[in-house]
């Protein structure tokens, strides 16, 4: 037996025995990523659909998933790809592939999202190492926090995802003491993260998480870290009550007392949360419709924590 120790689940696995992830197993004794280089999804997608809002705004990125993922969100949008075993479904890239097909689709980052990118390290630190893009996450946060302590310096930006209390993570893990160290394991890579890369964060919202996620309040972050609500709505695999706009309304204007920028996404028709404003003078800087975007002032003279 032999202990897989990336992320808080801490897999026991014999040999030949595939951890929770569905990617990292005990081979002859030693934990290894048995899929390297195999993807189920390849798109091109601008940086705001991670959304990433605050990192080169408007840029295209080469956004790709693989399989499996150490949390099972019962709300995930993507839980054909993140909960299912669809090796059969997938491509080989190596690194030179995956580095190549971004320029020849004019992609000025690589994105690894869809399912979760941690899992995969091995061949996002080898990718690393042989491309000029930016590589950019989107992630749920849960690794082993000396691992991700190097791991973060190679990444250009991520959006991590807090998905609430104690409460809410063990229903994902179903362990109740993992699920605590779930939570202190994403409190201290949030910290890291802001210090190390550009973090943006978050926060699903449905009827039975709203005033729960003001837990984010009592986190370590800086006013300036742009939020995201992200409506959740439901599908194929769970259905799950819509929160009602007033409620994400008052979630908004809670957070946006502790932080400067925060977002509502998921949400149809006109919204001009989405928007960025200066934070100093107030001038509309970026607005978004869709997905597309317009910068419309940089506004120089005021520090809006944008990386252009």
């Amino acid at each position: 037996m032999v202990v897989c120790n990336l992320c808080p689940k801490l897999c026991n696995l014999k040999d030949g025995e595939y951890g929770d992830c569905r990617l990292r197993k005990n081979h002859n004794g030693s934990i290894v990523l048995d899929h390297y280089g195999l993807f189920s999804t390849v798109t091109v997608e601008p940086i705001e659909k991670k959304p990433i809002f605050h990192y080169r705004p408007g840029i295209k990125t080469l956004n790709v998933g693989t399989w499996g993922c150490n949390l099972e969100c019962n709300y995930c949008a993507n839980y054909n790809i993140s909960q299912k075993d669809i090796k059969d479904k997938t491509k080989y890239y190596s690194v030179l592939d995956l580095n190549e097909l971004a320029s020849k689709k004019e992609c000025q980052a690589i994105c690894f999202t869809f399912n979760e990118p941690t899992v995969y390290k091995e061949y996002i630190e080898d990718l690393y190492n042989v491309t000029e893009k930016d590589i950019i996450i989107k992630s749920n946060g849960l690794m082993n926090c000396t691992e991700f302590i190097s791991f973060i310096k190679k990444i250009k930006s991520i959006n991590i995802d807090w998905k609430g209390s104690i409460s809410h993570y063990e229903n994902f893990i179903k362990n109740e003491e993992k699920a605590i160290a779930a939570v202190n394991y994403l409190k201290q890579n949030l910290y890291t993260a802001s210090k190390n890369t550009h973090l943006e964060i978050s926060i699903p919202i449905y009827k039975g998480s709203t005033y729960d996620s003001l837990s984010l309040s009592s986190l370590d972050v800086d006013k300036n870290v742009p939020i995201h609500l992200l409506r959740v709505y439901s599908t194929s695999n769970y259905d799950v009550e819509s929160t009602l706009m007033e409620e994400i309304d008052e979630i908004y204007n809670n957070l946006s007392k502790r932080y400067n920028y925060v977002y509502v996404g998921n949400v149809f028709g006109d919204n001009n949360k989405r928007n960025t404003h200066c934070n100093s003078c107030k001038k509309l800087l970026i607005k978004r419709y869709g997905l597309n975007t317009e910068i419309v002032d940089k506004c120089l003279e005021h520090n809006n924590n944008i990386i252009y």
